[in-house]
C-alpha cells in the first residue's frame, strides 16, 4: 500500500508555462508593501500558499472541480502544486507562476518581488480565460462580485504579516504561524519558545512505534523527536524537501512498516535557521501518523 501526493502539471493544457500565462486575458493586479527583503518575502509567501485556505478551500476546490486538487511539493519550487494551482514558473525572491483550471475557467496567478529602500513591494496579477455561458455567469459573481480581489489582498496581506513578524531573540525561537498563536504563545497558553516537554509523547503508524520520547519540542503543534529517540529502521529518506521562512529547509521521510509505505510523513530540519536551532535533527510526523502525549511515568 503505498499513499502519495497527486502529481503536479506544468501548465492547464500542456502548453510551456511562460505561453499558458501570456494568452491568458489579465483580470487584474494588486499589490502591497512589506518592510523586509525579498528572500524573506519570498519564504513567507510559500508559508501564506501553504496554510489552510491559502487561494482555494478544500471546499472551494471540490465545487468547482479545480485541478489540481491536492497539494504536492514545496509551493516555492516548479511542478509542485497547491489546491487549484500548479507551479509552472518558480525564480527565489523574484518571481511565482501558478496555473490551473476549473470547470468554468483557465487561470493564472504570477506574483512578483521587486525590493527598493529596504522594503519589497510583492505584485500579484491574475489572467484568466472563462468558458461559455458559465464562465461569463462565474466572472461577473467572482470577479465584478470582489469575491476574487477580497481573496487576494487577503494572500497579500498574510504574506506582508509573516514577512513583518520579528524573528524571536529567545534561545529556541518559536515564530508562530498566525498572529493568534503569537499571543497564545505570549500567554503561556504553547510551551514559550518550543520548550521541552516533559511528558511521555509516542509516533506509531500502522501498529508500529516510529519514535518516543520524554523530551520532544513542540512548535507549532508538531512534537519534534530527539534524533537518539527515534527509530530509523522504520524511516527511508525521502527526495520531498519544503521551505520554512523561518525555520529552513525540511527533509522529509517515508515511513516504511512490514508492506506498507506512506510517503513524506516524517520531516527533519538538518541546518535550520538559527532561530530554530534547538530542533536541529530532531524529527516530526504527520500524514496518519499518530502521536499520543501521556504523562510521564
Amino acid at each position: 500500500m503505498i499513499l502519495e501526493p497527486a502529481r503536479a502539471t506544468q501548465s492547464p493544457d500542456g502548453s510551456p508555462p511562460s505561453e499558458a500565462i501570456r494568452e491568458l486575458p489579465y483580470i487584474d493586479e494588486h499589490a502591497t508593501v512589506v518592510l523586509a527583503d525579498p528572500q524573506r518575502v519570498w519564504g513567507a509567501l510559500g508559508h501564506a500558499l501553504e496554510c489552510r485556505g491559502g487561494i482555494l478551500t478544500a471546499v472551494g476546490v471540490r465545487l468547482l472541480g479545480a485541478r489540481p486538487a491536492r497539494s504536492g511539493g514545496d509551493p516555492l519550487r516548479r511542478d509542485s502544486t497547491i489546491p487549484g494551482f500548479a507551479v509552472v514558473q518558480a525564480e527565489p525572491a523574484a518571481e511565482l507562476c501558478l496555473a490551473g483550471r476549473h470547470r468554468f475557467a483557465r487561470y493564472a496567478l504570477r506574483f512578483r518581488l521587486e525590493a527598493h529602500d529596504g522594503a519589497t513591494t510583492l505584485r500579484a496579477q491574475t489572467r484568466a480565460a472563462f468558458r461559455g455561458a458559465a464562465g461569463s455567469a462565474y466572472r461577473t459573481l467572482v470577479i465584478s462580485g470582489g469575491a476574487h480581489e477580497i481573496a487576494v489582498r487577503r494572500l497579500l496581506d498574510r504574506t506582508r504579516r509573516y514577512a513583518e513578524a520579528p524573528l524571536p531573540t529567545d534561545p529556541v525561537g518559536l515564530v508562530p504561524r498566525t498572529l493568534r498563536t503569537l499571543a497564545a504563545a505570549a500567554s503561556g497558553a504553547i510551551g514559550r519558545g518550543g520548550d521541552r516537554d516533559s511528558a511521555r509523547v509516542r509516533a506509531t503508524w500502522n501498529g508500529a512505534v516510529l519514535a518516543e520520547s520524554q523530551r520532544t519540542i513542540v512548535i507549532e503543534g508538531n512534537h519534534y523527536f530527539p534524533p537518539e529517540d527515534v527509530d530509523y529502521r522504520k524511516l527511508q529518506p525521502s527526495a520531498k524537501t519544503t521551505t520554512c521562512w523561518w525555520k529552513g529547509t525540511a527533509s522529509y521521510y517515508d515511513v516504511i512498516v512490514e508492506d506498507a509505505r506512506v510517503r513524506a510523513a516524517a520531516w527533519t530540519y538538518r541546518t535550520p535557521h538559527r532561530a530554530a536551532g534547538k530542533i536541529a535533527d530532531h524529527v516530526a510526523f504527520w500524514g496518519g501518523v499518530e502521536v499520543r502525549r501521556s504523562p510521564a511515568a
